[in-house]
C-alpha cells in the first residue's frame, strides 16, 4: 500500500484494512496548528477523522462525515 495517496477515501479503506483488534492510542493535542492551517472543507474531514480514532464515533458515522463533504 503507498503511503503517498491521502485521499480520504483511501484512508477510509485503509482503516477497514485494520485488524478489529487494532487499538488506536494517538493524542491529538498537538495537531490543532495544523489543523488551524487547513481550509474548513479539510478540517471538517481532519475531525471526523480524529473523532473516530478518538472513538467518539463509529466508521459508518465516520463515512458520512467524509462523503458528505
Amino acid at each position: 500500500m503507498s503511503l503517498t495517496n491521502t485521499s480520504p477515501q483511501f484512508i477510509l479503506d485503509a482503516i477497514q484494512q485494520l485488524e478489529p483488534t487494532a487499538k488506536i492510542t494517538w493524542d491529538f493535542s498537538d495537531t490543532q496548528p495544523a489543523l488551524d492551517r487547513l481550509t474548513p472543507a479539510q478540517q471538517t474531514i481532519a475531525y471526523a477523522f480524529i473523532d473516530f480514532f478518538k472513538s467518539q464515533c463509529d466508521f459508518a458515522t465516520l463515512q458520512q462525515r467524509v462523503n458528505a463533504t
